[in-house]
């Protein structure tokens, strides 16, 4: 039996796929070397993050391409609906691993794991949409 789709997912997805996109792209290109409240550690930059985590600098390198190129095909998705969940399930775990990371490897305030947080759920929504 086929059920019409819910309006307010629709908006919710439309609402998601901007969100997870534009804070992303923030994040690894005008926030890239800028001091914030959800830096890991003491961490100043994305490379400090990268570095207080004890992660290889290269990492750095290749989880901004990674991220920035997702962020970009998630924007084609309100063209192209067919890209949204494997990006958003690529999303998921890049963003499942952060929020582990936050949490469980360095122990951050809960404060610090919020963005991670908010775009694991959005990805998830998108997955489960």
């Amino acid at each position: 039996m086929f059920t019409e789709p819910d309006p307010m997912d629709a908006i919710a997805s439309f609402v998601f796929k901007g969100a997870i996109s534009f804070g992303i792209l923030y994040a690894w290109t005008i926030g890239y070397n800028r001091p914030s409240k959800f830096r890991g550690g003491n961490a100043r930059n994305m490379k400090e993050e990268f570095a207080a985590y004890g992660l290889p600098e290269w990492l750095v390198a290749v989880i901004r391409i990674v991220k920035i190129s997702l962020a970009v095909g998630l924007l084609f998705g309100y063209f192209l609906p067919l890209v949204v969940k494997p990006i958003a399930i690529a999303l998921t775990i890049i963003m499942f691993v952060a929020v582990m990371m936050h949490l469980k490897l360095h122990r951050d305030p809960l404060i610090k794991a919020l963005p991670a947080y908010l775009l694991l759920s959005f990805n998830i929504f998108l997955i489960l949409d």
